[in-house]
């Protein structure tokens, strides 16, 4: 019985032929049924929600993951390899911790948090109806102040209505209910994040198969290490920022209590929460910490504040270095601040977070591909031998081939010998005589 052979080609132009039919078919539904699409996307995104909860949870606890993992294999695998044991008390652990640090916040800190806006706000509103009778005052003996100081009353009006007349036990009704709307995507998260750290390895190995499948091998092994290198950026940059966070928050909680600051929970958990956020969380913690206290204790403000400058100072240039190792996690002032702007107008919160990581794996990934390119031309590769950079010192060195005069030592000879009366170069004629 003579065998079927597929023929390639009419199998390359029947899936052409079928794509372009799909492609025509989703164009004429996208342009004659727009809204139906656009529910059934909705329906689609909404069903797939937990995912990135999952995802996120996954990757923000896997490192402590991992140091769970050291730790109990330390204690438990003395005489005889026990990974299952380990694994699972790993996952426990963390697990526990994690909804153990949840309940406490949702029922010991939020709470309180809400009256203690709430009296800030009403603090923060009656001050600036002081300082505007203060503001009008001053500025009433000239016409040009007077409309300037209205100008100036106006915009921060404008800009904090909202904050000074906002009812803060809806907003936190809003809140909750978003939360509680969430909840069980939130749940489903949970549940995932459980499934990919539990099977962490299988599910490298899986996406390592699909990636070496499907890319060539360069591209498979770029691919590869482009992403190992940004999950160790980010985890490398949260944990750190994390740990600055804690210790700003603590010191400044133990600070506001010993002197007697009023707020002093919601001031440190402020600080706390925008150091997340280097430069600009910085910043905007002790801009709030500022006004609040010069509303609340005014000769307290200077003080205070030069404290928690020196903290500051303190985390950046002492505790930082020690837990960002690479430096590219630890860009100037300027860059970190366009970098976080950009990322949280791109993608929120999110993206503000993975700002610094995602550039410092681009920037790396281009210094080793401008690196290679350097090793296949043999030039070299530090930044010190491109400070007085001359291309014509990096252009390939043409010699002459035998029998022919180079140019240069052509010209040359013509200037050291001068031609004579008759018109030809060579010996003066007192020497030929």
């Amino acid at each position: 019985m003579k065998r079927f052979k597929i023929n390639k080609e009419y199998l390359t132009i029947s899936i052409y032929a079928v794509g372009v039919v799909l492609a025509a078919f989703l164009f004429g539904a996208i342009i004659f049924n727009t809204s139906e699409i656009s529910a059934f996307l909705g329906r689609a995104l909404d069903a797939i929600k937990a995912l990135p909860y999952g995802i996120l949870l996954a990757l923000v606890l896997y490192p402590f993951i991992n140091l769970s993992t050291q730790l109990y294999s330390k204690l438990l695998e003395r005489k005889r390899p026990h990974p299952r044991l380990v694994a699972t008390l790993s996952l426990v652990t963390v697990y526990l911790g994690f909804l153990l640090i949840i309940a406490i916040i949702l029922l010991s800190i939020i709470p309180p948090m809400v009256d203690t806006v709430t009296e800030l706000v009403t603090l923060l509103g009656e001050a600036l109806a002081s300082g505007e009778e203060t503001l009008r005052e001053l500025m009433a003996g000239s016409t040009f102040l007077a409309e300037l100081a209205d100008g100036v009353v106006e915009f921060i009006k404008t800009t904090f209505q909202k904050v000074i007349s906002a009812d803060i036990t809806g907003l936190a009704t809003s809140l909750l209910t978003g939360l509680v709307g969430e909840t069980f995507n939130i749940l489903v998260g949970v549940i995932i994040s459980i499934y990919l750290l539990a099977g962490r390895r299988l599910v490298g190995a899986i996406a390592g198969k699909i990636v070496a499948a499907v890319l060539p091998a360069g591209g498979a092994h770029r691919t590869t290490m482009f992403i190992k290198r940004l999950y160790s950026n980010f985890t490398e940059f949260i944990a750190a920022r994390i740990l600055s966070a804690l210790f700003l928050g603590t010191a400044s909680y133990l600070l506001f209590w010993l002197i007697g600051v009023p707020f002093y929970p919601l001031l440190a958990l402020v600080i706390a929460g925008l150091n997340l956020f280097p430069v600009f969380g910085t910043i905007l913690s002790l801009l709030i910490c500022g006004i609040v206290l010069l509303v609340t204790r005014p000769a307290y403000a200077l003080p205070v504040i030069g404290v928690l400058i020196a903290l500051e100072l303190f985390d950046n240039f002492i505790i930082e270095p020690r837990t960002i190792l690479h430096k590219p996690l630890r860009p100037n002032v300027g860059v970190a601040l366009v970098l976080l702007l950009i990322g949280y107008a791109l993608a929120g919160i999110t993206g503000a977070l993975m700002a610094i990581p995602v550039f410092a794996t681009v920037q790396n990934a281009l210094r080793s591909f401008s690196v290679h390119l350097l090793n296949r031309r043999n030039l070299p590769t530090r930044l010190e031998d491109f400070e007085n950079f001359n291309v014509r010192d990096y252009l390939p060195k043409q010699t002459p081939a035998e029998g022919d005069a180079a140019p240069a030592e052509e010209g040359k000879a013509s200037e050291e010998t001068p031609p004579s009366e008759d018109g030809e170069g060579g010996e003066d004629p007192a020497e030929a005589e």
